[in-house]
């Protein structure tokens, strides 16, 4: 299963991507954070004997400070140089809340989940549609691109996301996680393609940088959220990765001819005619993330020119 883990709801509690569960348990999952990495305990999710697990992490940092919004989040981590905050926020039932992400720029992709109730995830992707802010994605199944009023059809600002009266994002008393990324030069992009149906004329897509992670989602047409990494790359060419994971599945990585990305010095490019990653004509999203980002001084992300 996808285990997600953050510091500001605290060490143990866990939701998973590919389910709608609550985050209230603290079984031996990430016992405790430290400055240098993690500490695991011995729930079999995240520390089977003999297993081989995978890891992707995102370091945010500031938890003081959060301005803006009508809702103020209890507990938070935010750093805009690395393009990415965490807001807990309890909701208050109202059409039009608006939660601080602290980015100082619009965000390209939210997540949000009920961590103390059984629903669904609920993401915005800027990419997503002429208009983004009516429509929704879900990680946690293979449904296309749906449209709702989540956000209460309000695109987010450089300040705030806004969102509707829904159990999903704001039921009142209800207790919220909002994950909020933008694009980085030289670290990340959050953005989309049309497929092609064909391997050999694929789009590709300029990044300005090398991946390390990339995840793909067909918006058009039912389909699995497509994870590909660099540290499971075996494959049968120089830039291929063809092992993947799927975001909304509990299931073990797959390969094969017909599912293979290429990760190149400044973006990537599909290999492949599967239909949820490259079906003609379909609309598609995707996130990634550099193999190596530009840092700058005291440690921030630097800015590729």
């Amino acid at each position: 299963v996808w285990n997600v883990f953050d510091s500001v709801r605290g060490d143990g509690k866990r939701l998973q991507f590919n389910g709608t569960g609550d985050g209230l348990g603290s079984a031996q999952g990430i016992k405790s954070w430290n400055s240098d990495g993690f500490v695991i305990g011995t729930n079999g999710d995240a520390n089977s004997n003999g297993q081989v697990l995978q890891t992707y992490n995102w370091k945010a940092g500031t938890t003081s400070g959060v301005t803006g919004g009508s809702i103020t989040p209890h507990t938070y981590s935010y750093d805009a140089s690395r393009g990415f905050s965490i807001m807990a926020y309890a909701g208050n039932g109202t059409n039009g809340a608006t939660i601080p992400h602290m980015l100082g720029e619009i965000p390209d992709a939210v997540i949000v989940k009920k961590y103390d109730g059984n629903v669904k995830w609920y993401m915005y992707h800027a990419s997503n549609g002429s208009n983004p802010h009516t429509k929704y994605l879900t990680p946690n199944d293979t449904n296309a691109s749906q449209t709702q009023g989540g956000w209460n059809n309000t695109a987010p600002t450089n300040t705030v996301v806004t969102v509707a009266d829904g159990s999903e994002v704001n039921a009142s008393g209800s207790n919220y996680i909002m994950y909020s990324f933008k694009s980085i030069k030289g670290h990340s992009m959050f953005s989309g393609y049309i497929g092609t149906g064909n391997a050999s004329i694929s789009s590709y897509n300029f990044c300005g940088f090398k991946p390390a992670l990339v995840i793909v989602k067909n918006i058009s047409a039912s389909g699995d959220w497509y994870v590909f990494d660099n540290q499971r790359s075996a494959s049968g060419g120089d830039n291929e990765i063809g092992y993947n994971l799927r975001m909304n599945k509990s299931e073990a990585q797959s390969t094969g001819s017909n599912y293979g990305i290429d990760f190149t010095s400044n973006g990537w490019k599909m290999r492949n005619t599967n239909g949820e990653m490259n079906a003609s004509g379909n609309d598609f999203v995707y996130m990634a993330w550099a193999e190596n980002p530009m840092i700058g001084s005291g440690g921030t992300v630097g800015v590729a020119v």
